[in-house]
């Protein structure tokens, strides 16, 4: 590489030290255990060592219901159940069972003070079986026989929090791929254009070094853009996936009170099947009641297609089996918005957007154009006025984008005020309708009172509960819109760059 001037030196240095740092991760991930189905919390869990997960023997033995036998101090191992009988050695890729030695995936290892073995073919060999699943870092154990091949482990009680629903989506998503690789790029584009920058030009120099310079100055702009548009992608995929996170909620939520909406309407049913037959209930009572029924058997029909649908839309970012059903575990909050400054997020927003930035830099490439104007230049057919006028227009955008951006956080805050009234309002609800609930119930122990107006209160008990998990889901997607506007198509998004292109 050629030498740079000092000034070229600084833009360089000033573009490199606002850029983030990338460095591996090397915190030991968490394994979940499932065991016949059922989410397990050992007091030892699994661990992963170079790629492969062990489990301690001790608790491998206590769920197959196997004796276990370790010298104290010793390295081995010995596991019986029944006629089977295998001895492990730490250290050893080969272990002892039925007198004969049999070959390890990999080694026993000790840690504190503990003997981990690979789960299977140790599994297999105790009468059961093992699946591991990367993708959550899940260990799924059968203790009675083999887990049928080729069909996803039953995922219904094994949780999946946020963080790692999004940790998976940012390895899933493509764009987010594509930013990172954008970094690169840019960077190697930088290098190659650097090497032809001698010196910084001044006005009315050299045709062909003042474009190299302007062109340099580009790079620098694109090579800093990939970064924010990194950050921008990786913002994006966040929002999407706590979109579909909360949206499983929603859906549960509304599954339960269509459930509860069901009973109601089959109880009213056959209150009026019974009354009708007694002739103190109308044919027009009666058919009304018959389709209330036939309304709720269709609510909780869509219910159920709309948790499918919504745990589709969550595998699909993720990466995970299409027909997977991890549990959700995350409840999103409703915050009392006491400690916010709408005002101070506005400024702090507008620091933080991506496109303002970028148009910020468009302003300062054409005030450049302008302090380098060639004024004996032939072949350049815009006279010095039309770059004062670009300056202008570049720094109008800037506002453009400000005004915009300000627009979107007041908004955003608007509704965040409007949905946290409506929250605390569906709580008192919630308090009297539980009340209501009690009440019933109590009367309908008592023999005052009967059975529908128990189905009754609780079908509204659970409505309630569906309208607080919707308004929560929405308060806490829209908290994200307040706070990064650009997620959900606001000021900041990029375009016309390949940085802002990969992040869209």
């Amino acid at each position: 590489m050629k030498w740079k001037p000092v000034a070229v030196l600084t833009l360089t240095a000033m573009l490199a030290g606002s850029a983030p740092v990338f460095a591996a991760d090397v915190q030991a991930e968490p394994v979940q255990v499932v065991v016949n189905g059922q989410a397990q919390q050992w007091t030892s869990m699994p661990r992963l060592v170079d790629g492969q997960v062990l489990v301690p023997a001790d608790q491998l033995a206590k769920q197959f219901g196997a004796l276990i036998k370790q010298d104290e101090g010793s390295k081995t191992v010995t596991l019986t159940k029944g006629s089977q009988n295998v001895t492990l050695t730490v250290g050893s890729s080969m272990a002892w069972r039925g007198g004969s030695q049999v070959p390890l995936p990999t080694a026993p290892v000790l840690l504190d003070g503990a003997i981990f073995v690979p789960p299977n073919p140790v599994a297999q060999w105790l009468g059961g079986d093992s699946e591991w699943i990367d993708g959550t870092k899940t260990l799924v154990l059968s203790t009675q026989g083999a887990i049928t091949s080729g069909v996803s482990p039953d995922t219904t009680n094994v949780p999946l929090t946020y963080e790692k629903a999004l940790e998976l989506a940012y390895a899933n998503s493509y764009k987010v791929k594509n930013a990172l690789e954008d970094i690169t790029r840019t960077s190697k584009v930088l290098d190659k254009v650097s090497d032809n920058v001698e010196f910084v030009p001044a006005r009315g120099g050299d045709t062909t070094t003042t474009q190299i310079y302007a062109g340099y100055a580009q790079a620098s702009i694109a090579h800093q853009m990939s970064f924010r548009a990194y950050t921008m992608a990786q913002d994006v995929v966040t929002y999407a996936v706590k979109q579909a996170y909360n949206g499983i909620l929603q859906a549960e939520a509304q599954q339960q009170a269509a459930e509860a909406a069901l009973k109601n309407a089959q109880v009213q049913a056959n209150i009026a099947t019974v009354g009708h037959q007694y002739g103190t209930v109308s044919d027009i009572q009666w058919q009304q009641a018959m389709q209330g029924l036939q309304a709720a058997k269709a609510g909780l029909e869509a219910a159920n297609k709309a948790v499918t649908d919504a745990y589709q839309r969550l595998n699909s970012l993720t990466g995970l089996p299409t027909d997977a059903k991890y549990q959700v575990v995350d409840q999103p909050q409703v915050d009392d918005l006491k400690n916010v400054d709408p005002e101070a997020q506005v400024a702090r927003v507008t620091s933080d957007s991506p496109a303002i930035w970028q148009a910020e830099q468009q302003v300062n490439l054409a005030k450049l154009q302008l302090d380098l104007y060639t004024f004996n230049d032939k072949m350049n057919p815009d006279p010095y006025e039309a770059k004062q006028i670009d300056v202008q227009k570049a720094a109008n955008t800037v506002q453009d984008l400000q005004d915009q951006l300000s627009r979107a956080v007041r908004s955003a805050y608007n509704g965040l005020l409007e949905l946290r009234d409506q929250y605390q309002s569906l709580q008192s609800q919630l308090a009297a309708a539980e009340q209501s609930l009690k009440l019933a119930q109590i009367q309908y122990q008592y023999g005052t009172g009967i059975q529908a107006d128990v189905v009754a209160a609780q079908a509204k008990v659970d409505q309630l509960k569906q309208q607080l998990a919707n308004t929560a889901a929405q308060f806490d997607n829209l908290k994200m819109v307040f706070e990064k506007p650009w997620v959900a198509g606001g000021s900041g998004s990029t375009s016309g760059t390949s940085s802002g292109g990969s992040a869209g």
